[in-house]
């Protein structure tokens, strides 16, 4: 259904919005991202078929996107993680005008 760099990032948006899922759509989630079962193997596990399953994650997959899109969690974690893997580099390199540059760009997005 996905391939690996969609079930990355799918895995992704599921620690940031999962909460925000039906629990049905967490569990279905769960057994085919992270527990590796098949589509099949699901629908006999919920009594529905594989195409209701196809169907719930579908779904599933484009209510995270959604909730993605409209609000950015996962983009602001991200920007964040890589003004401080920058700020890490410039203080391995002793650069500390690089680090209080990543420091100032930093609080400028906290303080947004």
């Amino acid at each position: 259904m996905v391939d690996i760099d969609e079930k990355v990032l799918f895995g992704r948006l599921f620690a940031f919005y999962g909460n925000l899922l039906t629990d049905k759509q967490r569990e279905i989630f769960d057994c085919y991202f992270y527990e590796d079962y098949n589509l099949t193997e699901i629908g006999e596990r919920f009594g529905v078929s594989k195409q209701a399953i196809r169907d719930i994650l579908t779904r599933t997959c484009s209510r995270l996107r959604e909730l993605e899109r409209d609000l950015g969690l996962l983009a602001q974690f991200e920007s964040r993680q890589a003004i401080c893997r920058s700020a890490t580099e410039a203080l391995d390199r002793g650069d500390i005008d690089g680090v209080r540059a990543e420091l100032e760009r930093l609080s400028a997005i906290l303080e947004e």
